[in-house]
């Protein structure tokens, strides 16, 4: 009966050394961390986006096309379709990104094909490098095509405001 009431404690202590052991809660470090960055700014640097002006085509559709520039803003126009541009200086329109230097950042433009009057459209560029490189932020400027379906737009002056956004990548 010694024996058995020997064994019998055995097993139960053994029992539990095994089960306390595996309940043993195991202990880790981690380390959490985070940086914080200037705020990104976005600002217009006062100026046009301008076409300048156009007479329509007598028939078709026709483009007048301001790169943007990099630099000064008197852009290039490249004409096709249209009789000719007369007069207003053409440009594209600057912005200036600031935020944290050395970090990369997207530009999001209106879709191409956005409506712009009856009968024109206009699809934005840009000339962003997406990194922003120096303590008083990155220039770029914003162009567009302008396509006009001579059969339908009408003679007149014609705005449209545009968003520009930009976001850290």
């Amino acid at each position: 009966m010694k024996k058995l009431m020997l064994s019998i404690f055995a097993i139960a202590a053994f029992g539990f050394s095994v089960s306390a052991e595996n309940n043993t809660a195991k202990v880790s470090d981690a380390t959490a961390g985070g940086e914080i960055v200037a705020p990104i700014t976005l600002t217009n640097g006062g100026t046009v986006l301008e076409f300048g002006r156009i007479a329509r085509g007598a028939s078709g559709t026709g483009t007048i096309t301001i790169l943007p520039a990099s630099g000064d803003q008197t852009a290039t126009a490249a004409v096709s379709g249209v009789d000719r541009v007369l007069g207003v200086t053409r440009q594209a329109t600057a912005f200036t990104v600031g935020g944290q230097v050395g970090l990369a950042y997207g530009v999001t433009l209106p879709a191409n094909g956005s409506a712009f009057a009856a009968g024109i459209t206009i699809d934005y560029s840009h000339s962003a490098t997406g990194t922003i490189a120096i303590a008083g932020g990155d220039v770029f400027y914003v162009g567009g095509t302008l396509h006009i379906d001579n059969a339908t737009a009408q003679v007149g002056a014609y705005t449209k405001t545009f968003e520009v956004t930009v976001t850290y990548n």
